[in-house]
């Protein structure tokens, strides 16, 4: 497995955790203004963003580099025209901080029993 692939699936939860979290925001608000029932449209669209927000915060603090353990996932979040969010492009090829490649195989972990 790659460096990259690791990467995607560490961020791959807080993908969807954030997907969900902004369309419940969303659709509480489409559904809840013509209803007219305005305090459970804003408590269940206050809950989507905070699942929002600790998904993005997530990405931020908790995805790290297999080779040198630093944080990497403002990689992620980092958006432009030719890259959505949440997507590392084929224009990011080094990890930042140590500078190997994300495309060449992740380091060997210790097998088990082995060490203290």
């Amino acid at each position: 497995m790659t460096i990259r692939e690791q990467l995607v699936r560490q961020v791959r939860p807080m993908k969807v955790m954030s997907a969900v979290g902004f369309y419940g925001f969303l659709f509480s608000w489409i559904v809840t203004i013509p209803v007219g029932v305005l305090a459970a449209g804003l408590a269940v669209s206050a809950a989507g963003l905070l699942l929002l927000v600790i998904s993005l915060l997530g990405i931020l603090c908790f995805v790290r580099c297999p080779a040198c353990h630093q944080k990497v996932g403002s990689l992620f979040l980092a958006c432009g025209i030719r890259r959505p969010i949440y997507c590392l492009g084929p224009d990011v090829r080094t990890c930042p901080s140590c500078g190997v490649e994300l495309d060449s195989q992740s380091p060997e972990e210790a097998p088990a029993g082995s060490g203290c």
